[in-house]
């Protein structure tokens, strides 16, 4: 007798040890695992964009510290209210289960906690005892290995609510489009009365009376209870029931997406976007789509950052995601394009820096041939000489051409690889000079991040998109002296690009911006700074059908300042950008912004960066022997007798060709008597003596410039293998349409002298 009670004691004690180690090696139910919804969290915390879980609910994590007390303390009253002891069973409740069916002698009452529903919702099983043995035992379970918090918050995910909504957290930005975190009673009570039956209880019309008797039924529970009083009662009885169920916020269709592509793992990111400037980018660059699509252009994306912190705001990717235009889909803010005109303050800001160029500088602007290629103004027109500032406000070819040119294209190309520029080609030498106008790709987002660098002093950094995300150290793109000095010429007065804003709107000294079209009309670009925000635009067709509209001031020039508007822009204010303290004042020749030559008699005070002053000086002020009635200058060693000597302007042909108003002031170089020793009969054009003709070009588009250097005003014939072809003033162009093979170029003035060179035209 007594080795049997020691057998039946050595069980009684297995027993439990058995069924505690049962819970460790039977694995966990596996929906356990599923991940939520993946979420873009606005920079404020709140929920911005939703994706489908993996299992294709929408459910959101239970963050416990998110959810409303009052929702917990009822949850538990209704549900278990001993839920903080016992171990996934309630024995008390069940107790009283088992005492009211048999008096009753039918299931009135059930003991389920709020473990064991869990246990339900990860495993569904027909209600029958056996089923409720196994989820009794997954209760016991599930509190063993997980604990109560997690089986808590686990049941908080799972809830239903109705088709593919599960969890509070996805039920309240449904029902009540806002998050658990603050809950009126009558929310609370919907939020109970829902799971306990979904299919007859989720809000529609069809179970709006089921709904309205099992929340008003909570609520008397509630109040009896003591979790509200009388009078909160009679509200939230009164309070409307939601009608329907709504889809949880997804406003953020293409920013959400790219996300996601750049951080695939992570469930919840915590974005640096702002609600109201991104709605307010949406909004307008909604409002214009239908205006555009009338134009044929169907795409657009927006690109607003507080360039202070590199933190991106706004980020809007197009007009429609769900519309029926092709690639409307396509996230195009993060699409590379053509930079037509915009990298020329960079060019421009290289140049300053390397001593190459200053910013008020007059230049060349006048027809020129590389390669075959002969760029033109987006006007057609040329002017002759150009302050380097007015080109760039006027955004001309030619002189960034030049510019280019002195300052090496792989240099320029390596400084926008450095600076984040992910689409340029790594063959060496792919890019020419034409580089200078835009034929770099580049996206928007890299476009934003170049213009906060000059807002910021030169100093490029990588855009942050998340809230607490990690920064790399600051790149040197261009010198703060620099960097001032762009600023100060993209706050021109008299814009070109976009003169009618000021007749409309007065002058903004506190917006430096910039815009640019693209070759062939494929691309609208506007960027720009205010003392906070960069703000970057770029319009256009994805799939590059041309539009004759698509051009950059008129087209996404005006949305650029409604964005600046709506950014809460404080109009006229220049605030704290005073010259840094690298700009020294020096004296430069009035008219030509080179340093003053001995022929430059009045000189101006302008601001200059100190390591790296363009030391050039003036080439267009000489001191020579003059005739004034002539208006002809003389160098001293073929100069008639009894000439005075005198500084004078003295200007190349061509220049005084297309710059009219300059010939009252100028000088011209007395016939066979140069200033300049290089005056012998030159052939200055073509440069090369091998040309290429480009595949898909008619060869009338291509035509070779005929240009030689001789003395002022002789008259030069060209002839072409032998046949003449037509003659033009020396310093003046005449246009050739190529033919292939090797040609004899052949140049002749009036004297007789002649020169010739051979072309091979490929």
């Amino acid at each position: 007798m007594t080795r049997r009670r020691f057998t039946l004691a050595l069980l009684l004690l297995a027993l439990p040890a058995l069924v505690y180690g049962s819970f460790w090696l039977v694995p966990l139910p596996q929906r356990l695992s599923e991940p939520d919804s993946a979420v873009v969290l606005w920079s404020d915390g709140q929920l911005a964009h939703t994706f489908l879980s993996g299992d294709e609910r929408w459910r959101l994590s239970a963050d416990v510290d998110q959810l409303d007390p009052a929702y917990l303390s009822a949850l538990h009253s209704i549900e278990d209210e001993r839920f903080a002891w016992h171990p996934g069973v309630d024995p008390l409740a069940i107790g009283r289960a088992l005492i009211s069916n048999l008096t009753h002698r039918r299931v009135v009452s059930g003991a389920s906690t709020l473990t064991m529903q869990l246990a339900r919702l990860l495993q569904p099983r027909p209600r029958n005892l056996r089923s409720k043995i196994i989820e009794a035992w997954r209760a016991l379970q599930l509190t063993a290995r997980i604990g109560r918090a997690e089986v808590q918050a686990n049941y908080l995910r799972f809830l239903p609510f109705g088709g593919n909504l599960e969890g509070v957290h996805a039920a309240s930005h449904a029902y009540f489009g806002h998050s658990a975190a603050h809950l009126d009673a009558a929310e609370i009570a919907v939020l109970l009365a829902v799971p306990q039956r979904p299919g007859r209880r989720a809000p529609s019309e069809r179970n709006q009376q089921a709904l309205l008797r099992a929340r008003n039924a909570i609520l008397l529970r509630l109040k009896d209870k003591g979790l509200i009083d009388q009078p909160a009662l009679v509200v939230a009885q009164k309070t409307p029931l939601p009608r329907r169920r709504t889809g949880l916020p997804r406003e953020l269709p293409y920013a959400a997406r790219w996300m996601r592509q750049q951080r695939p793992k992570m469930q919840t990111i915590h974005s640096s976007l702002d609600q109201t400037l991104q709605r307010s980018a949406r909004q307008l660059l909604r409002a214009g789509a239908v205006e555009r699509g009338q134009m044929e252009v169907r795409h657009g994306a927006i690109v607003i950052l507080d360039h202070a912190q590199r933190e991106l705001r706004a980020l809007v990717g197009g007009s429609d995601f769900f519309g029926p235009e092709k690639g409307s889909q396509i996230i195009a803010f993060d699409r590379p394009r053509h930079a037509a005109s915009t990298l020329k303050p960079l060019l421009l800001g290289l140049a300053i820096d390397l001593g190459i160029a200053a910013i008020d500088q007059l230049v060349l602007d006048l027809p020129i041939t590389r390669g075959g290629y002969r760029p033109k103004n987006f006007d057609g027109r040329f002017r002759g000489l150009v302050r380097l500032s007015e080109a760039l406000a006027h955004s001309l070819n030619v002189p960034f051409i030049l510019l280019l040119q002195r300052l090496d294209v792989e240099l320029f190309i390596g400084r926008l690889r450095n600076a984040g520029l992910r689409h340029t080609n790594p063959q060496p030498e792919h890019y020419g000079l034409a580089a200078a106008l835009g034929t770099v790709p580049l996206t928007l987002l890299e476009l934003s991040a170049l213009y906060a660098a000059i807002a910021q002093d030169g100093a490029y950094l990588p855009l942050t998109w998340m809230v607490e995300q990690e920064t790399t150290s600051a790149l040197p793109l261009i010198s703060p002296e620099a960097a001032w000095l762009l600023r100060r010429a993209l706050r021109s007065r008299d814009r070109p690009d976009f003169p009618g804003r000021a007749l409309i709107q007065g002058y903004d000294p506190s917006i430096h911006w910039k815009t640019g079209t693209s070759f062939g009309f494929h691309d609208a670009w506007s960027v720009g700074s205010d003392e906070r925000h960069t703000i970057a635009v770029w319009l256009g067709n994805l799939d590059r059908e041309p539009s004759r509209y698509l051009v950059g001031s008129p087209m996404a020039g005006p949305l650029l300042f409604d964005l600046f508007d709506a950014s809460g822009h404080r109009q006229n204010e220049v605030l704290g950008d005073a010259p840094p303290g690298g700009l020294d004042t020096i004296s430069v020749c009035s008219f030509s912004g080179h340093l003053p030559g001995p022929g430059c008699l009045q000189t101006e005070e302008v601001l200059a960066p100190r390591r790296s002053v363009a030391v050039k000086p003036c080439p267009y002020h000489h001191l020579l022997h003059v005739d004034e009635e002539q208006r002809l200058a003389y160098a001293a060693n073929c100069a008639p007798p009894g000439l005075a000597i005198k500084p004078v302007l003295l200007l190349p042909a061509r220049v005084r060709y297309f710059s009219p108003d300059l010939l009252e002031e100028g000088y011209a170089e007395a016939p066979d008597c140069t200033a300049k020793p290089s005056r012998k009969l030159r052939i200055t054009a073509p440069s090369s003596p091998v040309m290429m003709l480009i595949p898909g070009m008619s060869k009338g588009d291509q035509e070779v410039a005929l240009e030689a250097s001789a003395h002022e005003g002789a008259e030069l014939s060209w002839f072409i293998n032998g046949r003449f072809i037509g003659s033009a003033v020396a310093g003046k162009t005449l246009w050739w349409e190529p033919v292939k093979g090797e040609n004899q170029l052949l140049v002749m003035d009036g004297t007789g002298r002649k020169t010739s060179i051979t072309l091979k035209v490929r």
